[in-house]
C-alpha cells in the first residue's frame, strides 16, 4: 500500500530530481533529518538533482555521490545546523553527507592555520571563513539555490561582505579567492565542480585526503587545483591566488599533522612572494614584529656574551651576561659592544656595568 500523500509529493518532485532506475528497490537511508528540524522527513536516497532552472549548471544533470536528498523548506534550512552539499529552494531538496567525520574537516582546519602562517609572512592579515553559504538568487532576490563549501580563503578579507549577510551572493559579491571541498565520502566532479564553475568561482581546491574511506572510480589521494579560465575550469599544477604553492605542496600541507620544515619553508616562500607585490612583509605583521625584534635582540646578547668572553674570560663574561638580561633595546646593546672595544681589561669592564644600570 502506497502512503498517503507519497504519490503527490513524487509527482510534485519528479520533474527536478532524476530518476534511479534503483531508486525502488533501495531501502531508505537511516539519515537523522532531526539534525535540521523535527518536522524535516527523508524523501529520497537519490544523489542526482535535475535543476529547477536548466541554467543553474549550464543544463546538466547534477549527481552527488555519498549524498542523500531530503525534503527541506526555506524555514527548516534557515533554522538548520548541518552542512549541506547543495540546496534548491523551488524543490524544497537538500542533498547532505549523512556522516562526517574528523578526516572530512580537518583538510579546512589545516588550510586556515597555513593561511595564517602565509599571512604573517606577508604582512596582512588573510581571511578564512569555513563553511560560508554560496547563495543564486533570482531577479526579486528570493534564494534559488545554494551550496556550503568546506573552506573559503579570501586574500583581502575587507572584501568579503558575507559578514554582513551570512552568504556571499553569487553576481553581487566578490567570491573567495580559494575554495576548499573536502572528498572523503564525496566526489564534487559530477554536481558541486559544474556549479562551482557555472557561477565563476575562480579557484577551486578538491583535497582528497590519505585516509579516505573509499575511493570512488579514478579517484586516489591528492589536490586538484582548478582555476576559471574564461566560462570553464582548467587544471593547474600551482595556485593563481597563491603563488608558487602547487598542488603537490597543497596536499602535503593539509594531511600533516605536525608542520614539517618543508612546508614551512614553502609558507614562508608563498608569503614573501605575496609581501613583495604589495610592499609588506613579516614586520608589518605586530606579532611577527615583536617576535623579530626579540629575535635581533638575542642574537645580539648572545654575540656580545661570546666577544667577552673572548677578549677577557669567563669572569667578564658572566658578568656582562647578568647585565645584559633583559635588554632589548637596540642602541643599549651597541653601547656595549663599544665597551668591550674600548676596555683595555676585565676589570675596566666590569666597572662600567657597574657604574651603569640599564
Amino acid at each position: 500500500m502506497t502512503p498517503l500523500g507519497t504519490e503527490r509529493r513524487e509527482r510534485r518532485l519528479d520533474h527536478r530530481v532524476a530518476p534511479n532506475a534503483s531508486h525502488d528497490t533501495q531501502p531508505r537511508h537511516p539519515y537523522n533529518a532531526d539534525m535540521f528540524a523535527p518536522q524535516t522527513l527523508p524523501t529520497t536516497a537519490s544523489p542526482l538533482c535535475r535543476p529547477a532552472d536548466p541554467a543553474v549548471a549550464n543544463g546538466a544533470t547534477l549527481h552527488f555521490p555519498g549524498c542523500v536528498a531530503i525534503r527541506l523548506t526555506a524555514e527548516q534550512y534557515d533554522a538548520g545546523k548541518r552542512h549541506i552539499e547543495f540546496w534548491d529552494a523551488r524543490a524544497e531538496m537538500a542533498w547532505v553527507v549523512p556522516v562526517t567525520t574528523a578526516v572530512h574537516e580537518y583538510p579546512g582546519c589545516s588550510l586556515a592555520m597555513l593561511a595564517s602562517r602565509i599571512a604573517g609572512e606577508r604582512g596582512r592579515a588573510v581571511g578564512c571563513y569555513g563553511t560560508l553559504t554560496l547563495e543564486r538568487r533570482d531577479d526579486t532576490g528570493e534564494r534559488q539555490y545554494a551550496m556550503e563549501p568546506d573552506q573559503c580563503v579570501y586574500l583581502h578579507p575587507e572584501r568579503a561582505r558575507m559578514l554582513e549577510r551570512k552568504s556571499v551572493v553569487v553576481g553581487e559579491d566578490e567570491f573567495p579567492d580559494v575554495v576548499l571541498e573536502t572528498d572523503h565520502t564525496t566526489d564534487v566532479r559530477g554536481g558541486k565542480l559544474a556549479l562551482y564553475q557555472a557561477w565563476g568561482v575562480p579557484e577551486l581546491w578538491v583535497e582528497v585526503p590519505d585516509r579516505r574511506q573509499r575511493f570512488p572510480s579514478g579517484m586516489r589521494p591528492g589536490l586538484t587545483i582548478h582555476l576559471l579560465v574564461g566560462s570553464f575550469y582548467r587544471t593547474a599544477a600551482a595556485s593563481r591566488a597563491f603563488p608558487g604553492w602547487t598542488a603537490e605542496d597543497i596536499h602535503q600541507a593539509l594531511n600533516e599533522t605536525a608542520l614539517s620544515e618543508q612546508t614551512a619553508a614553502v609558507l614562508r616562500r608563498v608569503g614573501r612572494v605575496l609581501g613583495e607585490r604589495e610592499g609588506t612583509g613579516p614586520d608589518d605583521d605586530p606579532l611577527l614584529r615583536e617576535h623579530r625584534a626579540e629575535g635581533r635582540a638575542e642574537g645580539q646578547r648572545t654575540l656580545l656574551r661570546q666577544l667577552a668572553a673572548r677578549r677577557f674570560g669567563p669572569e667578564t663574561a658572566a658578568a656582562l651576561a647578568g647585565w645584559l638580561s633583559g635588554i632589548d633595546d637596540a642602541a643599549l646593546l651597541a653601547e656595549a659592544g663599544d665597551w668591550i672595544m674600548d676596555c683595555a681589561t676585565g676589570a675596566e669592564l666590569r666597572r662600567r656595568i657597574a657604574r651603569t644600570r640599564p
